[in-house]
């Protein structure tokens, strides 16, 4: 199976933009709970205009100055705050300055790509990372871009399932209930070569070299590592306005717990 196709139409669509949706929280499925779960909705006081997705010039949620920032915080769409206000978010509810890195659908690969190429310019004495043992996912970088943006490399599109209009975008391989993406500007990829090395083995040890990594990093810079993993007391509770992340009570929990370190 062969996909071409280039990288870079997804990033200029949020970039330095103001979003009442974004992708997974959208309005076709804000209209669809609203149809089949209006209580809930109701329950937990959300409607279609009191979320603001502004996304800065690098891709990130957040209209930070990094170097006043004394904190990294590290994720995916649990940090990056998918479904909440920003200001509800856990990274914005800790007691100190924090930039927050996180984006959808981030893999610990992009995790310590970002931290790599942040942590010069911040120097945090903190960086907070909320990590989903379970989600396996690869990146993979088929072109040059700035490394401190994260856009060019996530498929966002992805997370509304209209997988068929992104085979002439994208590069992607769904694999059992695991979804690993490849991203390239006019490349051509042949899928089937891959198999082997996009396997549940190779990706966990991946996982595992990404942490060290990270842990390395953070030592070179003296910034303590706190990292909180999805177990029972952790885990999301489908609160936000998607019905799928977590909601306001998850961030304050994730960030009382984090405020424990500091």
């Amino acid at each position: 199976m062969i996909f071409k196709g280039s990288a870079t139409s997804i990033v200029n669509r949020y970039a330095n933009k103001s979003e009442l949706f974004f992708p997974n929280d959208t309005v076709d499925w804000f209209m669809y709970n609203d149809k089949e779960r209006p209580e809930e909705l109701e329950r937990l006081g959300w409607d279609g205009w009191s979320i603001d997705y502004t996304i800065n010039s690098y891709g990130f949620r957040d209209d930070f100055d990094p170097k006043k920032a004394t904190a990294i915080a590290l994720g995916d769409s649990h940090t990056f705050g998918i479904g909440v206000k920003k200001e509800q978010r856990w990274s914005n509810l800790l007691d100190c300055s924090v930039v927050n890195l996180g984006i959808p659908g981030a893999s610990k690969d992009h995790m310590y790509r970002v931290l790599k190429v942040w942590i010069e310019t911040v120097r945090p004495k903190f960086v907070f990372m909320l990590d989903y043992e379970d989600e396996f996912r690869r990146e993979l970088c088929l072109e040059h871009h700035d490394h401190k943006a994260p856009a060019k490399d996530l498929l966002y599109d992805m997370f509304q399932g209209r997988l068929d209009q992104l085979e002439s975008e994208y590069l992607f391989e769904r694999v059992g209930h695991h979804l690993y993406y490849w991203y390239g500007e006019r490349d051509t990829f042949h899928l089937d070569n891959l198999n082997f090395y996009w396997n549940e083995i190779n990706t966990y040890w991946n996982d595992i070299k990404s942490i060290d990594a990270i842990e390395n990093i953070c030592r070179n810079y003296k910034s303590r590592l706190v990292r909180l993993i999805d177990k029972q007391e952790n885990a999301y509770d489908g609160e936000a306005r998607d019905l799928i992340h977590g909601g306001v009570n998850f961030h304050m929990n994730i960030a009382s717990k984090f405020n424990e370190h500091l």
